[in-house]
């Protein structure tokens, strides 16, 4: 293997190092940030789950069918749900925040922040 060849790989294994690292970093200071502000009551992080998405995602719930032993009429943002009775089931990354769960209560889906049970979004 030439010298150009062996500076042509480490030049290529340092910038995925790097692009890694930046990506990781960027993930790493979200999550802390969403820690952070549910550590501090903030209730109002944003639409997990966009409108355009919408659709996707309940489609992709209801095949699921993790229906939670809750027997709830009505849930709105900022509602606690007892763990006992909450199923839950994660979202993937490609709907939205992965640090967040959804739940199935009554008809309405909703999207819990796990580690607090509070309703982060409702989902029509």
């Amino acid at each position: 293997m030439s010298a150009g060849t062996r500076k042509g790989r480490i030049f290529r294994i340092l910038i995925l190092a790097c692009a890694a690292t930046v990506l990781g970093a960027s993930y790493a200071f979200d999550a802390t940030r969403r820690l952070r502000d549910a550590s501090r009551g903030t209730e109002d992080p944003g639409d997990v789950i966009a409108d355009f998405q919408k659709p996707d995602f309940l489609a992709y719930v209801r095949r699921r069918q993790k229906q939670s032993d809750l027997r709830l009429e009505r849930v709105s943002v900022g509602d606690l749900l007892p763990e006992s009775s909450a199923r839950y089931c994660e979202i993937p990354l490609r709907y939205g925040d992965p640090f967040y769960r959804c739940a199935v209560i009554g008809e309405e889906v909703v999207i819990v922040d796990p580690s607090t049970g509070r309703v982060i979004q409702v989902l029509d």
